[in-house]
């Protein structure tokens, strides 16, 4: 009976907690040290590892005793089977918003913040914090975009997953807290990977030739506005000149009137001789006379230069 009383004595080590029931009820929970509990049937310890991060991989297993060779780099046409990697599609396959389908291989990371819910909320609670950890991630990949899941928003998928995992197990009593949703590798699934990679391609292609088009408009955009500039300045500058010359022209007219309106027949005869002038510059000219004729000028008024023009003296 003595050995029977002792056996209630127990300890709890570092890092644990003692959830003790008494009569099949939670009485307390135990620090670590030395405890002493009536023994069983009567009472009984849970020690649950509090101080533990424990870790679960989704779409594949690490296999230990397996380590992975030195400066080994997977690609997403290897079927990841050496060394100690572990595929497990059925778990990775996944939907994203556009249509794309992924096989998404994550890590959860978390750990007992409540050791009565812990033990007494569900059963099973690793598997019970897969499943939710699958499903969750499954629906946020269901919202985001390929690129987003591959390279854009990866933190904030990380992030939105680690919040929402965490709300689901609080709302289940589960006593657990969720400290890292971490995606690890994330790639097409290998039967698509030759067209992905061809689709691929032909968005660089594209990138390129939106790139190519952009350097050519920003090398001649600037070219053709000095251009511009340089018609339009020689335009402007070509305008005001006829504009000075129109003037110019319209103030000779304005003298020519004045002076036609004081002497007509001697503007006729000073606008003829300019014509000829004008006419005759740069040219051969030969006169061919009379002995009769060699004096041209006639008179002294207005009715001089009748040989030469031709007038008579009705003028």
């Amino acid at each position: 009976m003595a050995i029977y009383g002792l056996s209630g004595f127990h300890s709890i080590g570092q890092g644990e907690a003692g959830v003790t029931k008494l009569f099949g009820r939670v009485a307390k929970v135990e620090p670590p040290g030395l405890h002493y509990l009536p023994p069983w049937p009567l009472g009984k310890v849970e020690r649950v590892r509090t101080g533990l991060v424990r870790r679960l991989e989704v779409g594949f297993r690490t296999v230990l005793g397996k380590p992975v060779p030195f400066g080994m780099a997977y690609e997403w046409n290897v079927r990841h089977t050496a060394g100690g990697y572990e595929r497990r599609p059925e778990e990775a396959l996944m939907l994203t918003g556009d249509e794309n389908m992924l096989e998404v291989n994550f890590v959860v990371e978390w750990r007992v913040k409540d050791p009565v819910a812990f033990t007494t909320g569900i059963s099973w609670p690793e598997r019970v914090v897969r499943a939710v950890a699958e499903s969750v991630v499954r629906e946020v990949a269901a919202r985001t975009s390929m690129e987003g899941v591959l390279t854009a928003r990866r933190k904030e998928f990380e992030a939105e997953a680690k919040r929402i995992l965490q709300a689901i197990l609080d709302g289940m009593g589960a006593g657990v807290e969720v400290l890292a949703v971490a995606l690890q590798d994330v790639h097409p699934p290998l039967e698509v990977v030759g067209a992905f990679r061809e689709v691929a391609s032909a968005l660089e292609d594209r990138a390129r030739a939106i790139n190519e088009a952009e350097a050519f408009k920003n090398e001649r955009l600037p070219k053709a506005r000095g251009e511009a500039v340089k018609i339009l300045t020689l335009a402007k500058g070509e305008a005001e000149r006829m504009v000075e010359v129109a003037k110019g022209r319209a103030d000779g007219f304005r003298w020519l009137l004045l002076g036609y309106r004081a002497s007509p027949p001697a503007m006729r005869i000073r606008l003829r001789l300019e014509a000829f002038e004008r006419a005759l510059a740069g040219k051969r000219k030969v006169v061919v006379g009379t002995e009769g004729n060699k004096r041209l000028f006639i008179g002294e008024g207005p009715q001089s230069l009748l040989s030469l023009l031709g007038e008579g003296g009705g003028e």
